[in-house]
């Protein structure tokens, strides 16, 4: 009946389909107006691709490859999120597009004293607003029965008392509509609907005043009651959403948690409680911006590890969240790398990608625990299972290594797309790229930086892009095997030359609020004039990712199993 969990209900003002196919007209271009070659390349850029008049955002951030929380929160968060309402792009924008000149990594949330106090407050609150919750359901529940308290412990999880609560309702309403007294009967859906308003707020009973069986009993009122009631509510869930621009700042989180028990009831009351409290958590809160970025509108969630990624391909229709964002960088070691990663692509583009696929598994076996999901052998088993649907399907030549080593430098000439590891913090020159490849290397920490620092060795996707390839992914910092696109996945969808590269990313990278980051033009689709694989070659968990759109999103919210 009310069982929606809060973080969707704090942003329905900004939920709609996923983009798909991706096009210019949804796209934002963010720079920072502090790097002065950050601008000209977005400028560039949005010529080459037609990208309308009016979507670059200049942030005011510094000159580093890291952020703290208080300015994402501040001078990229509220900026953008008020960017997009000012502009009346929310629910056209489905893309970012970071820069050069955009920081590349958050830095682990500190803690300080009016942190600790704003959560020893929240703990307190949700001490205070949970035990309300409980007395309420208990007293539905035995409204109800009919009986007394009862002596039997009785789960007290939130999601637990919202099923208990849904129960009792489900129950009641069951009751009531087989009541032929009609006195009695109104008289009891009113209670109801005063329970369903202490539970879930005015927001659940316009939704129920809105039934077919209630405006049979006629406890619906007048219709401009019921219309008042509406325009009440969705005025609050706006307040909320625009509240939620400020999310970093104390004063309004403590007006959500307000407004949430005012308009959302008892339950999203305590879930927002919760949900500022895992946003708070300061462990393991370091991310990638761009991954961050794709929860731009979401109010408050937990920052303190991943997120199953609402866009991945496997995350069923049914499933719906606050409304999430791709994001993609174009960015490199040099500015002027850039501008030729971006024109390398156009050409590849026009003239279609051809060359050599060159894909470095590293012959492990995936007996017992090897072969679980995000395990060694997991992955490299989809090395080669990737190689062996191009050998038999694939139009372009292959070369494929399984020995334990990584290929050696100069190992393949005329390379349109590579998948490897493991080489950790030590790029290898294995292939002489086209232009207009695309590649990436499976290994930890290899975006941490794109500067050339003394002493350092040379990152893969530093060394990916000087070598050519324009499209490329990396982590920011320990990622942990599961969080890569899996190489049977992104690559096949890539090859088909169906979806630009934005949409092939979002659809196979597992996690958000993480460590990975996508690099490349979001809209490149190098192999759409000559498909290097074709739709039906595809394995059949992946077909129906090209021959139909995505589903609308907006919901549930509960984060979905781990891939």
């Amino acid at each position: 009946m009310f069982r929606r969990p809060l973080v969707i209900l704090v942003a329905l003002a900004c939920t709609s389909s996923a983009a798909w196919p991706l096009t210019a007209d949804q796209l934002l271009l963010v720079v920072n107006r502090n790097v002065p070659e950050s601008r000209p390349l977005a400028e560039f850029y949005a010529a080459a691709r037609s990208v309308p008049a009016g979507r670059i955002v200049e942030l005011d951030l510094p000159r580093a490859e890291q952020l703290s929380w208080s300015v994402f929160e501040g001078q990229v968060v509220r900026p953008l999120r008020q960017f997009l309402r000012n502009n009346a792009l929310e629910q056209r924008v489905a893309c970012l597009v970071t820069f050069y000149g955009v920081p590349l990594r958050l830095a682990p949330r500190a803690g300080g004293p009016e942190h600790t106090q704003e959560l020893a407050a929240l703990r307190e609150e949700r001490r205070a607003v949970l035990g309300r919750l409980v007395k309420v359901v208990e007293e539905l529940e035995q409204r109800v029965s009919g009986a007394g308290p009862s002596t039997a412990p009785a789960a007290q999880g939130l999601d637990d008392l919202a099923a208990r609560a849904e129960t009792a309702l489900a129950t009641w309403a069951g009751a009531i509509s087989r009541n032929r007294d009609e006195s009695r009967r109104a008289q009891q859906t009113s209670e109801l609907v005063a329970s369903v308003r202490t539970l879930a707020g005015p927001a659940a009973v316009a939704r129920m005043l809105r039934e077919q069986s209630l405006k049979q009993a006629g406890q619906d009122g007048p219709a401009g009651e019921l219309t008042a009631l509406e325009e009440q509510v969705q005025l609050a869930l706006g307040e909320i959403s625009r509240i939620g621009d400020d999310r970093g700042s104390p004063a309004a989180r403590a007006r959500l948690r307000q407004l949430s028990g005012q308009t959302l009831g008892l339950l999203e009351q305590a879930r927002m409680i919760q949900a500022q409290l895992e946003y708070l958590e300061v462990p393991r809160s370091g991310a990638a911006v761009d991954s961050e970025l794709a929860l731009l509108w979401w109010n408050a969630y937990p920052v303190g590890s991943w997120h199953a990624n609402p866009l991945h391909w496997r995350i069923p229709p049914a499933a719906a969240f606050p409304r999430t964002l791709m994001v993609m960088r174009l960015d490199a070691p040099q500015p002027a790398q850039v501008r030729q990663m971006i024109l390398a692509g156009l050409r590849a583009e026009q003239q279609g990608l051809r060359g050599r696929v060159v894909l470095d598994s590293r012959g492990l076996g995936t007996d017992g625990q090897n072969a679980a999901y995000g395990s060694l052998g997991w992955y490299d088993q989809g090395i080669r299972d990737l190689a062996s649907l191009l050998a038999q399907h694939g139009k372009l030549p292959l070369l494929h290594d399984d020995l334990p080593e990584v290929l050696a430098e100069g190992s393949a000439d005329n390379v349109a797309v590579y998948c490897g590891w493991y080489s950790l913090r030590k790029y290898v020159a294995a292939c002489r790229f086209l232009p207009g490849a695309v590649g990436f290397h499976v290994a930890s920490f290899e975006l941490q930086t794109l500067l050339d620092e003394p002493g350092q060795d040379r990152l893969w996707v530093r060394g990916l892009i000087e070598d050519g390839v324009v499209a490329t992914i990396g982590a920011v910092d320990e990622p942990y095997l599961a969080a890569f696109p899996a190489a049977d996945e992104f690559f096949p969808l890539l090859l088909t030359g169906q979806l630009p590269l934005a949409e092939v990313y979002w659809k196979t990278t597992p996690m958000v609020s993480w460590m990975m980051t996508a690099i490349g033009d979001p809209l490149y689709t190098p192999f759409a004039r000559t498909p290097a694989l074709a739709v039906e070659d595809l394995p059949a968990r992946l077909r129906p990712t090209v021959s139909s759109p995505p589903a609308a999103q907006g919901g549930s919210a509960s984060r979905p199993a781990d891939p």
